[in-house]
């Protein structure tokens, strides 16, 4: 049987990064910004400027899905059931903040192994067969290399109509499991 590949986002698909986002911004500049008002991921739309609040936000104290760890749960009862199945955290991070990426995941997500986080610039270089991500220019990396991307819905990919849109990783897993069923 031929591996499945599996990748899931850590951002904003296993941690709520944008409200913290949204906070910093605020503590910096006192403008407050809503998730509802954010409709794209180029945070500097808003007036976000990211090289000022991305250095001060402390990735692994940022707030969990706490919905997600239960599904992450049975993404890892797929994997013991089929044995052909590889499930990985794919994160489009810079090195120096990987680190902290993996102490977020052991706290919250402690079944996830360390030697399964992968941090990338560009996730269509790994072979993936499906993606978990939230942001578009990542599902269209991974379905330009041949994956299927799922997006979360989230505030800023509301008006993408390219990918395949998913309201939890509990609905993927159901998906996952459906498709692997059948394999």
């Amino acid at each position: 049987m031929k591996k499945i590949v599996v990748g899931i986002d850590c951002d904003d698909v296993l941690n709520k990064l944008i409200p913290e986002i949204l906070e910093e911004h605020f503590r910096q500049t006192g403008i407050r910004i809503t998730e509802e008002e954010i409709d794209d991921w180029n945070l500097s739309k808003f007036g976000i400027n990211g090289k000022l609040v991305f250095p001060k936000l402390d990735i692994e104290n940022v707030e969990p899905k706490i919905e997600n760890i239960e599904a992450l749960k049975q993404l890892y009862d797929l994997k013991e059931k089929y044995s052909f199945l590889d499930v990985y955290v794919v994160s489009q991070c810079p090195v120096s903040s990987a680190m902290a990426r993996i102490r977020f995941i052991k706290k919250y997500y402690p079944m996830f192994p360390e030697n399964t986080f992968i941090p990338v610039k560009d996730k269509g270089i790994i072979r993936l067969d499906y993606l978990v991500d939230d942001a578009v220019h990542n599902a269209k990396a991974v379905e330009d290399a041949g994956g299927k991307p799922y997006l979360l819905n989230i505030c800023h990919n509301k008006y993408c109509t390219e990918y395949t849109h998913i309201n939890s990783l509990k609905e993927f897993v159901e998906i996952l499991e459906n498709i692997l069923s059948k394999s």
